[in-house]
């Protein structure tokens, strides 16, 4: 089975236990897509005689970020042994398959085990320093208490770099934005929407402090770059009136389905000069991706799966993607990274940025007030 792993996006949320109001964190899937089971799944597999070569992406400050990286899952509240011993696996087999960027976050529990798997492959000859990418929770959760937004971020974003074994890390992201559902201090919203409302002045305080804790790391070296995640245009210009940096990077919910530009965020994201990158890149739990027409004819037309049409979609688009596979079917890490030697035609381009599923899950819309 395929499974895109994103935390908690369209039917499936992870709800944190919070002093106050929870934003529902928008993160990375759990749900499974539906490509067959490979036949003899590998758990440690050879390396190959020679690694693909995976492009990558400028990012406004010039930074070069993979435009593949592979997305971890989210042990919650599993057992953090077996959990974190399963993520060393995955990150092991993706590394020695060629994989050069890793997503994580503070609330996936699996740092531990993504930093195992990265002293595992590096001692079989994998890269000994790939790209991580790692998040802070939202301001108003159990995590980063309103009232303490600043100090609380600076901490946990330390302590990643410490559970990760970096001095430095690549990307650090405010993985939502604040919640303003269930607290007088951040103006609660009329039930039925979104949970976040970035005008709001006590979120869109929160979130300001919280970019100022990643800004301070920026100045100091401790973190190469950093964005946000599941941030709409509200939220965008809220920053703007304090920052010194504009977020290099916006990671949303994106695949074929939602259409060309989902409430228009890709080419808001563009306009700002902030780079979109793309999770739930094979779907949301719902959509049905993998069996969309627009993909399978142009994959029978240029052999490969309707995945590889799926991602290709995208990095063809510039947006780089998180893609999540199963721990040891490591066939499907090897073909999530073959995406690079082919192109789709304008008219296969055309004919999947136009297929649209009648309301397909949108974790931003759903979440954010625009």
């Amino acid at each position: 089975v395929r499974s895109e792993t994103r935390m908690a996006q369209g039917d499936q949320w992870l709800t944190m236990a919070a002093t106050a109001a929870v934003c529902v964190l928008a993160v990375t899937p759990v749900w499974a897509e539906p490509r067959p089971p490979v036949s003899t799944p590998r758990s440690t597999p050879a390396m190959p005689s020679s690694l693909p070569v995976v492009p990558t992406m400028r990012l406004p400050n010039g930074v070069q970020m993979p435009m593949i990286a592979l997305g971890t899952p989210s042990c919650g509240f599993k057992s953090p042994e077996a959990c974190s011993a399963g993520t060393a696996v995955e990150v092991e087999n993706a590394l020695r398959l060629g994989f050069t960027a890793i997503d994580t976050a503070n609330h996936y529990n699996n740092q531990d085990g993504v930093a195992a798997g990265i002293k595992s492959a590096a001692a079989k000859g994998g890269p000994a320093t790939p790209w991580i990418t790692s998040k802070v929770e939202a301001c108003n959760t159990s995590f980063v208490p309103l009232g303490n937004c600043y100090n609380a971020t600076l901490s946990i974003a330390r302590g990643n770099l410490a559970t990760l074994g970096r001095t430095s890390l690549d990307l650090m992201l405010l993985h939502a934005p604040t919640s303003t559902s269930g607290d007088s201090r951040v103006y609660p919203i009329p039930p039925g929407l979104p949970s976040c409302n970035c005008s709001a002045p006590a979120a869109c305080e929160a979130m300001q402090q919280q970019w100022a804790a990643l800004e301070a790391m920026y100045a100091s070296g401790e973190l190469r770059a950093i964005g946000v995640s599941n941030y709409c245009p509200a939220c965008f210009d809220c920053l703007a009136k304090t920052a010194k940096i504009t977020p290099h990077v916006n990671q949303i919910m994106l695949h074929i389905g939602m259409g060309n530009d989902p409430s228009g965020l890709v080419s808001f994201c563009q306009s700002r000069g902030v780079v979109p990158q793309g999770y739930s890149v094979l779907g949301s739990g719902t959509a049905s991706v993998l069996s969309a027409p627009a993909a399978e004819a142009a994959a029978v037309a240029l052999g490969v799966s309707t995945a590889q049409v799926a991602l290709r979609w995208l990095v063809q688009r510039g947006v780089p993607v998180i893609a999540r596979t199963d721990p040891n079917q490591t066939a499907y890490m090897a073909e999530d990274l073959a995406i690079f030697n082919w192109t789709l035609s304008e008219a296969q381009m055309a004919n999947l940025s136009s297929w649209a599923e009648p309301d397909p899950p949108n974790t931003v819309k759903n979440m954010c007030l625009f």
